[in-house]
């Protein structure tokens, strides 16, 4: 059993309760961060709070919540769920508002979840995924918005694709939930502007440094099919390589070498498999 921290209190998430009156749930008016432990520590936990503190600034929702407040939360969580492993998500909205636009006292939920195991065959052999012309509203927040993903779910089960890769007019940005790379005659290249810059996206930046040149760059829709590899990052799909987008196969089809490398890299610094 999983528990949630709601505005100071602790209880089964089952028995967590939310106003009908939030501005998250009326307006879409929300923020979220999510990210997980290894070995029982929060992963790169500095960083994604500077994101989720820099995420509230930029939505104009106050946060009260101090840093060491919060850890204190997560380590009462973690022993809660009795689990080796979790994963936290944070949930930060504008509050309930009983004239559906005023924003009054924000609401904060700290959940713990089970992480999601993903099969080991899908780092081995890399997913599909389609591309969609669209552009998030203000792509440097994690938002509660996923609407366009959601509205793709039958066209990705038709193409048996596990994702969707964004372009604004043709100019790459980001997936769905996880930041995409490319690969080019040993460099590899990923999108500068118009995305989320994600903490397994910086953590893959460092680790790739020391022996790769790379660059942080406007990217066009059609340099991607011309790669020798691409890949994405994200805080489950950790360096996962991709084979196929659109009816385009990627790198004859197989996983890329830079991919497997960095995944390497990842997985021993995370300490995990």
């Amino acid at each position: 059993m999983n528990y949630s921290w709601y505005n100071g209190k602790i209880d089964l998430t089952e028995n967590t309760r939310i106003n009908t009156d939030d501005l998250g749930f009326l307006r879409g008016y929300g923020l979220f961060d999510y990210f997980r432990t290894y070995n029982g520590k929060p992963f790169q936990w500095d960083w994604y709070w500077e994101r989720f503190n820099n995420s509230a600034k930029l939505l104009r929702i106050p946060l009260s919540l101090k840093k060491r407040e919060a850890e204190v939360i997560l380590k009462e969580l973690f022993a809660l769920s009795k689990l080796d492993e979790v994963a936290f998500r944070f949930l930060l909205t504008g509050g309930n508002a009983p004239d559906s636009s005023t924003m009054t006292a924000p609401n904060l939920l700290v959940r713990a979840e089970n992480v999601p195991v993903l099969s080991s065959e899908l780092f081995e052999r890399g997913i599909s995924i389609i591309t969609e012309n669209y552009t998030r509203d203000i792509p440097e927040i994690k938002s509660t918005d996923y609407k366009r993903l959601l509205s793709l779910q039958t066209v990705l089960q038709e193409k048996e694709a596990k994702d969707v890769l964004y372009h604004t007019k043709g100019q790459l940005t980001e997936m769905s939930r996880s930041n995409i790379f490319l690969v080019k005659n040993g460099i590899i290249k990923t999108p500068k502007k118009g995305i989320l810059k994600g903490i397994t996206r910086r953590t893959v930046l460092e680790l790739a440094k020391p022996d790769f040149e790379v660059l942080e760059t406007n990217i066009q829709l059609e340099e991607i099919f011309e790669a020798d590899e691409v890949f994405t990052t994200s805080t489950n799909k950790k360096v996962m390589s991709i084979i196929k987008i659109d009816d385009i196969m990627i790198g004859g089809g197989l996983t890329g070498e830079v991919s497997k490398i960095l995944l390497s890299r990842f997985n021993a610094l995370a300490g995990s498999w």
